[in-house]
């Protein structure tokens, strides 16, 4: 890294550390506590969820001079703004060459999963990318499964969410979905709707009708770019279950009392909609009004490579920032589970699960004492 960009990175470093929630003081004992909670997780980017050693390893790999240190692939996860964001978003996505890099990142993100204590994951992932860059879908999906599978032991359950992105037009997205149904894969479950919110989700309702023709559940990224219109057209124009973000519904009331009356889940990331400048601070953060409201929330970290946070650190937030006490924490994860997309069969036992490990970890102690 030149002597210009390592100071533009103190900088920018700065500013981002200015923005980002630091990690919540709290007692040891609700930390041990948060630790050894079994935990899922429904809103995970797979791109932006690649650790800083395995874009080094990467670089190194395929000779990129801009990365040779540690430093300067961490510096491939420093933003200021949203759009420098997005570019180094796909910046790291374009290091991906063969099959087998997405065999390594899906281990690394598989063995750190399991240390924390993360049960079940759906992992969304926008393959159309690297396929244009050469990489078949079926070889794409094929190595990050036999990563996480070899990674985890089997110890964490996964299913994927195909991520379409908006921005590259509806014909493109319809392409992505043919993709996946003429390569059928038992954990490919999902659509979703990336991408940027000025694309309203009205223009991929076709693709969205097709995906429930052939199966798969329907979610969609809504009231995080834009506000509540970009959430009431992925419930009414796509038949999405539930929403990925949906921070800003609370703009329109109506659509806060649809959300609840209908048991519409919100998948929400409270350290990225403050570090993306959507939410001023975690104190503002509308998690916990949502959760009055009956809407069923849940935590997920989006982005966790870029937003420096793990989904057990954004559960302590929670505590901190918000008010939850950490006996209510459970029923979030739960709110997970039931929102996610696994069949029910699965569901129930994941669930009979969770709560047969939780009662005596909620059993031991007191859990008082946040800040």
């Amino acid at each position: 890294m030149s002597i210009k960009n390592r100071l533009l990175a103190l900088i920018w470093r700065k500013n981002r550390t200015a923005r980002k929630p630091p990690v919540p003081k709290l007692t040891p004992e609700i930390w041990r506590y948060l630790e050894r909670l079994p935990k899922a997780e429904i809103h995970l980017h797979f791109e932006g969820a690649v650790s800083a050693p395995v874009i080094l390893e990467l670089g190194r790999k395929y000779g990129v001079q801009s990365i040779r240190t540690l430093s300067d692939a961490e510096w491939r996860l420093y933003f200021s703004n949203a759009r420098m964001f997005f570019e180094n978003f796909l910046y790291v996505s374009s290091l991906f060459q063969e099959a087998d890099d997405f065999h390594h990142a899906a281990a690394d993100l598989g063995r750190r999963l399991l240390r924390e204590n993360i049960r079940y994951v759906e992992l969304t992932l926008a393959p159309y990318k690297f396929m244009r860059s050469g990489i078949p879908y079926q070889e794409i999906i094929g190595a990050i499964d036999a990563g996480l599978c070899e990674a985890t032991n089997g110890m964490v359950d996964h299913r994927y969410i195909i991520d379409i992105v908006r921005d590259l037009g509806p014909a493109i997205g319809m392409e992505m979905i043919r993709e996946v149904e003429k390569h059928p894969v038992e954990r490919v479950v999902g659509i979703g709707l990336g991408g940027g919110e000025n694309f309203p989700p009205e223009d991929s309702a076709a693709i969205f009708e097709y995906a429930g023709a052939i199966g798969l559940r329907k979610t969609a990224h809504a009231g995080e770019g834009r506000g509540p219109d970009s959430v009431w057209g992925a419930i009414r124009a796509l038949k999405v279950e539930r929403i990925d973000h949906g921070v800003r519904s609370r703009e329109d009331p109506t659509l806060v009392e649809y959300l609840a009356e209908n048991q519409i889940p919100l998948n929400l990331c409270p350290t990225s909609n403050v570090m993306l400048g959507v939410i001023p601070g975690l104190e503002e953060h509308p998690f916990r009004y949502y959760h009055e409201r009956g809407i069923p929330v849940n935590a997920g970290t989006d982005d966790p490579a870029f937003f420096k946070v793990s989904l057990t650190e954004e559960l302590g937030k929670l505590i901190h920032y918000l008010g939850f006490r950490p006996e209510e924490i459970p029923a979030l994860i739960e709110n997970a589970i039931q929102a996610s997309f696994l069949e029910s069969s699965t569901k129930q036992a994941l669930l009979t699960r969770f709560r047969n490990e939780t009662r005596p970890l909620m059993r031991e102690g007191s859990l008082s004492g946040g800040a």
